[in-house]
């Protein structure tokens, strides 16, 4: 497998994670309550939908650099 073929195959990973993004979110409000960190729980609570957001976009991002990276040595 070559490095460009590698790129690709995290890539299309990474699309196909998103919609797995808010789920990861919620699991790590569950595992702050967990651990007792109440208050940083509450406030990723507070912010869900902001926070889901920026994971999808920073997972599109990397997605997107990487097909940019492949596409530009082709």
């Amino acid at each position: 497998m070559t490095q460009d073929t590698a790129l690709i195959i995290v890539a299309i990973v990474l699309i196909l994670m998103t919609p797995i993004v808010p789920n990861m979110v919620r699991l790590r409000v569950k595992f702050l309550r967990w651990i007792k960190w109440n208050s940083i729980a509450a406030w990723h609570e507070r912010n869900i939908k902001a926070l889901t957001l920026v994971g999808l976009i920073i997972m599109v991002v990397i997605a997107v650099c990487l097909i940019g990276i492949v596409v530009d040595k082709i």
